[in-house]
């Protein structure tokens, strides 16, 4: 059988050949493999209601926002492109909590810091279980102005405690329930606080 003379790029370094399977190579790109340059697209691929909720995030005076399951990340960066496309004088502060690919998500945790830094906003990505994240989130980062629940499990009483302690006087939670997001001010999700 005759071996395959190796590859080499313009510069004359060897190139590797793909050993991709008809399988991987038919694959659709997750949101952290596709180029940011293409804002617009991003915008455009995630759903109506996603898009409801930017358009009452765009009204709000946000510096520092918790996500908690980032799905497949195109909403996190269409909120992200939502939040900073005024040019805010100083950085958001974007937090997320997601297993990445440890909890079987397609999407890398490398890939998606990847995307994330194309935007002017601080990324502080938390891997690992929801409320192991939610206590690392609370002891580390301090309050935030915008919590999104993605997880289509909603809050236990143990995680609605957590976010009450994170979230700033009045900031705003909003949630996935049957499809659509409703809002909830934090003050609202324990007895623990006066709202």
């Amino acid at each position: 059988m005759p071996v395959e003379p190796a590859r080499k790029s313009q510069h004359g370094h060897p190139v590797q050949a793909d050993v991709g399977t008809a399988a991987n190579t038919a694959a659709k790109p997750d949101a952290a493999s596709r180029p940011v340059s293409d804002r617009k697209a991003i915008r455009n691929s995630v759903s109506r209601e996603d898009k409801r909720l930017f358009r009452r995030i765009e009204s709000m005076s946000v510096a520092s926002v918790l996500e908690v399951s980032v799905g497949d990340g195109t909403r996190a960066l269409a909120m992200l492109q939502t939040l900073t496309h005024k040019g805010h004088s100083t950085p958001l502060h974007y937090l997320a909590i997601d297993e990445f690919e440890m909890g079987g998500s397609d999407l890398s945790l490398r890939n998606f810091h990847r995307q994330l830094r194309e935007y002017p906003a601080k990324a502080h990505l938390v891997p690992m279980p929801i409320d192991a994240g939610l206590d690392r989130v609370v002891r580390t980062f301090g309050q935030v102005d915008l919590i999104v629940w993605a997880n289509p499990q909603p809050p236990t009483a143990k995680q609605l405690r957590a976010l009450t302690r994170l979230s700033k006087p009045g900031a705003i939670m909003f949630s996935t329930q049957n499809g659509r997001w409703s809002e909830t001010h934090c003050s609202l999700l324990s007895g623990e606080r006066a709202a």
